[in-house]
């Protein structure tokens, strides 16, 4: 049975005038039973410096009152607001690729609807590819928020990239986050979107597909608010993540063999096993979390974390 989704977009004059504009930034932001949090995402759009844009919300099949935020939001907002609301939950990966066939944009922000932006980000973003022409995209650092409004500290410095390594860096520690990211459209269908089949890491394996096409730039400031709370997708599914993490990288690292060193793949392959191990043990799947600890270390790197993860995961099992 095809799929039926249900577009809103009322004949506003905002929505009238966007027929005969063509935005140049579509802003992405896909959603799923976040009522609580979906104003304030979209809010920080509305206050970008930038204004040259057009925002595609997708409901991924929400149950409880997001879309009815939705069409508050929409009714009020002064920039274009297209609603795409799917009958049923298909994945976060089937609402951004559904969001991308809407857009008109010739470029592409992605925002969940849980994060927030600083006012100016699309503007540094956007200056940064007219001014970098051999670049399709671009990240930027991020500011993690606690529910309760906290401020915890930056994300990690990113050094500046070093073009002989950008391919390492970017495989060995992915720098560039959902709601940081600002691409060619273009790029991204030759890409070849979002793997509907993951449920998980989904974005990582599309950024890791990018480079084949261009370059990927980051600016080295906290442009991105994350919001960290338990229903984060990042602190769920969590003893999937070694059956769709591990399988990426590895036909990642595959491709770009030519491109990578020995001791560069086994890094990579080293440190995403030690990353699966942590996240497994964060829903006490201790079990998991040995097993694939033991294999980061077996590739002969992070082999004092892999060990101290060893020995404290194994105290738990016998407890």
């Amino acid at each position: 049975m095809p799929l039926k989704s249900k577009l809103l977009t009322p004949m506003n004059e905002h929505n009238i005038k966007s027929i005969f504009r063509i935005p140049r930034v579509s802003v992405i932001i896909p959603t799923y039973n976040r009522e609580e949090y979906v104003q304030v995402a979209i809010e920080s759009v509305l206050q970008q410096t930038y204004r040259d844009l057009e925002i595609i919300v997708c409901d991924d099949g929400s149950t409880d009152n997001t879309v009815e935020v939705l069409k508050s939001i929409q009714a009020r907002s002064d920039l274009p607001i297209i609603i795409d609301v799917l009958p049923y939950n298909l994945g976060v990966s089937a609402a951004r690729n559904r969001a991308i066939f809407l857009s008109h944009g010739e470029l592409i922000a992605f925002l969940d609807s849980d994060d927030s932006w600083k006012p100016d980000k699309l503007e540094k973003q956007v200056a940064f590819l007219d001014e970098h022409p051999d670049f399709i995209g671009v990240g930027c650092k991020l500011e993690r928020i606690k529910k309760d409004d906290k401020l915890s500290k930056p994300s990690d410095t990113i050094k500046p990239l070093d073009p002989s390594k950008e391919l390492f860096q970017l495989l060995y520690r992915c720098y560039i986050t959902t709601s940081c990211f600002l691409v060619k459209k273009d790029a991204l269908i030759l890409a070849g979107l979002f793997d509907l089949r993951l449920r998980k890491s989904e974005d990582r394996d599309l950024w890791w597909r990018l480079p084949r096409l261009g370059r990927l730039g980051y600016i080295n400031e906290p442009l991105v608010n994350y919001l960290a709370h338990k229903s984060n997708l990042s602190h769920t599914m969590n003893k999937v993540t070694g059956e769709t993490y591990i399988p990426s990288i590895k036909r990642t690292v595959c491709y770009w063999k030519d491109k990578l060193t020995k001791k560069e793949i086994r890094k990579i392959l080293s440190i995403s096993h030690l990353l699966v191990a942590i996240d497994a043990s964060g829903k006490k799947y201790y079990f998991l979390s040995v097993r694939h600890a033991v294999a980061a270390m077996l590739y002969g790197h992070h082999i004092i974390h892999s060990l101290k993860h060893i020995v404290a995961r194994t105290l738990h099992l016998f407890r």
